[in-house]
Formats: C-alpha cells, structure tokens, sequence
C-alpha cells in the first residue's frame, strides 16, 4: 500500500532531500505529498522552496494534500511553529503555484475554512484542485460546518469534495464527522456517495474492487 508522505520546511523540520524522495516515489513506496505543512514554517506553498517539490509531484503524478485555512489555538506560541501565521493559510496564496505546476493535483485540506468565498474561487478556476472536510467537520460546530458545506456543495463543488477526519490521536473523531456529513440535510444520497467514496477515488485515481 503505497503511503503519504509529510514535509514541512521549518528549521526543526526541515524539507526532505530531493533524491530520497524520488526514490520513494520511484519505487511506490509513497503514494501523496501531504500532509504539506508549509503555513505552520510560515510559508505558503507558492514560495519558491517548495517549487522542487511540486515538480517532482507533477513527474510522477503524486497528489499533494495541503494543510489550509486556519490551525489550532496557540500554534504561532508553540516553539514549534513561531514564525506560523493564519494568514499563510489562506487558500488564493497557492495560485502561484498552481499556475507554474498546472498538471498538480492539489487537495485543499479542511477546505480553506474559514475562506469559503475564496476556496470556491480556486475550485471554480483549477480543476485539477479538490477539498476534503477532514477535521472541520467534527470540530466545528454542527451549524457552522453545515452552513460551510452548504455554501460549497450549493456553489456547484459536490463533486470537489472528499470526506476526511484528520483524526490522528482521537479515532472518536472519525464516527464524528461521518455523522456531521450524515445529517446534512440539504445532502442528497448522491451528493453523500460522492464526498464519501466517489470524488476521493477520482482525485486519487484509486483501483476499486
């Protein structure tokens, strides 16, 4: 099973070595560039140190996943992340990179929350970008995710948006946010099995059965 791969580019973590990384996409041992943490180094993906990177994703047709919109609270006053900024997040800051990179698969991760109007924007204009709901869906409250959703899915996108948990440490989350998608209901069961299974098979170009 081919496994996604997470690079960053602060100074406690840095970016990977180029040739190790074409080796593992070579060889199918990693299968997605994400999570791309560039917002918690301070960076948005269209800065130029990521530039090799995205290059190396469109040779081998590896999709990238990015961390979006907004991050928890207190992360700029985590030694970790200080020169991190909400701003880094936002969701047009990748148009550069986009537009230099145009056979890049791009998911937007947490859907740029909080930009709805500008992650609709890059979705109207990329079509090779997708969003995933993972955490915005199980974090948020239950109306402020469905007024979201509902803003993307009546904007046209059903079909650009893939179901996610970001659950990492807390497998509770992952019943969660299914039950946040479930009880939507301006969701139609076609609209459902979309987000659920059907836009993350098309944008991964899984093999089904």
């Amino acid at each position: 099973m081919r496994r996604p791969t997470s690079i960053r580019g602060s100074e406690d973590t840095p970016l990977p070595d180029l040739a190790v990384l074409r080796k593992a996409f070579a060889s199918g041992k990693f299968g997605v560039l994400g999570e791309v943490t560039s917002q918690y180094a301070g960076y948005s993906l269209s800065d130029q140190k990521y530039d090799p990177y995205l290059s190396l994703a469109e040779e081998f047709d590896v999709p990238v996943a990015l961390h979006t919109g907004t991050m928890p609270p207190g992360t700029t006053f985590d030694e970790c992340c200080r020169t991190a900024r909400a701003h880094f997040g936002h969701p047009e800051l990748i148009e550069d990179a986009l537009n230099k990179h145009p056979k890049l698969r791009l998911n937007l991760m947490h859907c740029g929350y909080p930009y709805v109007e500008e992650t609709i924007a890059i979705l109207m204009q990329y079509p090779q970008v997708n969003a995933d709901l993972g955490a915005i869906d199980w974090l948020l409250p239950r109306p402020a995710f469905h007024a979201y959703l509902r803003t993307l899915v009546e904007a046209g996108h059903a079909k650009r948006l893939m179901f996610g948990s970001d659950h990492m440490f807390w497998p509770d989350a992952i019943g969660l946010a299914i039950e946040a998608v479930e009880a939507a209901p301006f969701l139609s069961e076609s609209d459902k099995d979309d987000i659920f299974f059907n836009n993350a098979v098309g944008f991964y170009k899984l093999t089904v059965g």
